[in-house]
């Protein structure tokens, strides 16, 4: 009632943050509020008691009843931080989440460790997140597969917007690579069992695609065919990264022909992301007939 009230007249940035923090929560409506104002968080405080202009208002106000309704603020904002990079956000492709900052934190570190220019690929590459932080973080060339032209599609206006170049290529994980290879592969699959889609939280359920998260019967489905093939992708000594939900994910990967290097926790502190490296081919003297 209040909201409909306070709507219809003037109001101040203080005024509209009080009635957003009841409705979405206070760092919600801030994030929200700066959106639709183009101010700094600062400046909301600063000059909490400057007039809502009415466009501003009117955006501010629809952007919380998106949100009331479970829509994710991320898709609302149209933009997200990832790796101290902007990234467009919208239900073409997954939300990029704190937890994959991990991976690429591991990957660039792998990455300088080699001090040489390294060929990349980034499968299932959703909103192109990984790719696009990859290739401005570190001196790399990046390629990025997905299954989905919408995501393809997104993850090209990030890598725009970011002024990095990435070839995108559409395809189910290696089928339209030819015979490439490369340093580094990394992969944030689907990984989610089919049986616990249903329960997701609404935000996740009822707004981001669901291709990108159905991981099959066990959360193995894409593991089990991505980390096979992959060995045919990798240079000598080659280095897979994975972010993973379902632990048997580590017997997939040495059962394929990597050596296990590290296991790393999330904040969490669940596991989350598997790193692997090529096992070398080991020359084997003829036998004598």
């Amino acid at each position: 009632m209040e909201m409909r009230r306070q709507r219809r007249g003037h109001m101040t940035l203080h005024e509209a943050l009080r009635i957003g923090a009841k409705a979405i929560g206070m760092h919600e409506a801030r994030l929200l509020l700066s959106h639709v104002t183009g101010l700094a968080l600062t400046k909301l405080i600063t000059d909490s008691n400057k007039p809502l202009d009415e466009p501003a208002k009117g955006a501010f106000f629809a952007g919380i009843k998106r949100r009331a309704a479970k829509e994710p603020l991320q898709y609302i904002l149209g933009r997200w931080e990832f790796m101290g990079l902007e990234m467009i956000t919208d239900r073409r492709a997954l939300i990029p989440r704190p937890e994959t900052e991990i991976l690429v934190e591991e990957v660039l570190a792998h990455i300088r460790g080699l001090d040489r220019k390294v060929k990349v690929l980034d499968v299932c590459t959703g909103s192109g997140c990984i790719a696009v932080a990859v290739a401005k973080l570190a001196d790399t060339d990046v390629t990025a597969v997905d299954i989905s032209s919408a995501a393809l599609s997104l993850a090209a206006e990030n890598a725009v917007l970011n002024g990095v170049s990435i070839q995108f290529i559409q395809g189910d994980l290696f089928a339209n690579l030819d015979n490439q290879t490369f340093d580094v592969i990394i992969s944030n699959p689907p990984y989610i069992p089919s049986a616990d889609i249903a329960g997701l939280q609404r935000e996740i359920l009822e707004h981001e695609p669901i291709l990108a998260l159905d991981g099959g019967t066990c959360g193995l489905d894409i593991y089990s065919r991505l980390i096979p093939a992959s060995v045919n992708y990798l240079a000598a000594d080659g280095a897979l990264f994975l972010e993973i939900g379902p632990r048997e994910v580590e017997t997939i990967l040495l059962g394929a022909g990597y050596d296990i290097v590290r296991l790393v926790k999330d904040y969490a502190g669940l596991d989350r992301v598997l790193i692997g490296i090529k096992q070398p081919v080991k020359y084997q003297k003829p036998r004598r007939q």
